[in-house]
């Protein structure tokens, strides 16, 4: 029970030191609030890193004939932009939105630092319905390192990397699985990717 404790508290202080730096509830970085030109559209875009954007609130009553999630390369937000797909991967018009939370994908080969601005185009009658422009120079949030795991029953990794504000990477996490196997699952973070595992089924949930 103490090893797993051990591995536990590490991620403990993983999610303390994102609550620490940027508050109790962490999106990735802002872009911007979208502006509200038509059809309810609100909501705040963050970048959670170089291709994932998160919309915080998104707000929008679906009644646009064929709206889609934009994103350009240039400056205007109109057609020559690029559809992103929405938070479930559909590349259907997108649906109505009431004060949620969704996650959009940037294309292969598209990053935010290519892109000048995010809206919503409807493509029937090629009218934005709101839009936010990303600043010259933005900075999208990257990858960080803390420290390796350590402790008892042969806890141990290399340094942990913080991909995003969902996302951790342990490197060659290695246990010997003698902890009791009853109380895996009292702690969840949502993402943990672990690399070059080595051990007794850690992950027995």
């Amino acid at each position: 029970m103490a090893g797993f404790w051990a591995v536990f508290a590490a991620l403990g202080i993983f999610l303390g030191i994102i609550e620490n730096c940027h508050g109790a509830q962490y999106f990735g970085k802002l872009i911007g609030k979208l502006s509200e030109l038509h059809h309810g559209v609100s909501g705040e875009v963050y970048a959670v890193d170089a291709r994932t954007l998160y919309i915080k609130d998104f707000t929008y009553d679906g009644q646009g004939p064929a709206a889609y999630f934009y994103a350009s390369v240039y400056k205007a937000a109109d057609k020559n932009g690029f559809r992103l797909r929405d938070e479930n991967g559909s590349g259907e018009v997108i649906r109505r939105y009431r004060k949620e939370g969704i996650t959009l994908t940037l294309p292969e080969g598209k990053t935010i630092h290519n892109i000048k601005i995010f809206y919503l185009w409807c493509e029937e009658f090629a009218v934005n319905f709101g839009d936010t422009k990303v600043a010259k120079n933005f900075e999208y949030p990257r990858p960080q390192k803390i420290e390796a795991l350590k402790g008892v029953h042969s806890i141990s990794s290399d340094n942990i990397v913080i991909v995003d504000a969902q996302t951790l990477l342990i490197p060659n996490l290695s246990y010997d699985g003698e902890a009791p196997g009853n109380y895996y699952n009292i702690l969840t973070v949502t993402i943990v990717t672990v690399i070059g595992y080595r051990g007794n089924d850690f992950f027995n949930f």
